[in-house]
């Protein structure tokens, strides 16, 4: 239990400073930031109430013409956030269900499936996302998270799949953490 949580307070930590040495160098995207805020909570690091709201009105600039940035922005909102979504919350999946046809909106519907206990359709909707493009890594990742049991399986099949720098670390601690060669 002491190494789960000291594993944890690593991966917040990696995180944190990836955020903080981006900023130093340059301003980050809309999108930028909020991946990380999102793979920050996925880790064990919620966001603060102040956090929360800043990263809300980053959704505002981000088009629904932007598949992928809309959904993790979605995803994000929905899962961590939600007091601060300006519109009901079926109003965000059924644009993500419109936008289905790019694979990591497929991963995001399947991440949001999953936290609403919907196990079976989230494992569908992301097995559809690897199928449709195997080099999604956010479904590698989720899948990792989904089926605990074969987390290293999921981790190593998606070793040549695209990570954004976020994306990357999460995986490169989770690996560590679950001790996946």
């Amino acid at each position: 239990m002491i190494v789960w949580s000291l594993t944890g307070l690593a991966a917040a930590a990696g995180l944190f400073f990836l955020g903080q040495r981006r900023s130093v160098l340059s301003k980050p995207s809309a999108q930028e930031e909020i991946s990380l805020a999102f793979w920050q909570a996925e880790a064990g690091t919620p966001p603060t109430p102040e956090k929360k709201k800043y990263l809300a009105s980053l959704l505002n600039q981000i088009p629904d013409s932007s598949a992928s940035s809309y959904a993790l922005a979605v995803t994000y909102l929905l899962i961590y956030g939600a007091e601060e979504l300006s519109a009901p919350p079926m109003v965000y999946i059924q644009r993500l269900q419109q936008l289905r046809s790019v694979p990591s909106v497929l991963a995001y519907l399947g991440r949001l499936a999953y936290h609403t206990g919907q196990i079976e359709k989230a494992q569908k909707y992301l097995r559809e996302a690897i199928e449709s493009d195997p080099t999604c890594g956010t479904a590698y990742l989720f899948l990792s998270r989904i089926e605990s049991d074969s987390a290293c399986a999921w981790l190593t099949r998606g070793a040549q799949a695209t990570y954004t720098p976020a994306e990357r670390l999460f995986r490169d601690q989770l690996k560590a953490r679950l001790s996946c060669s």
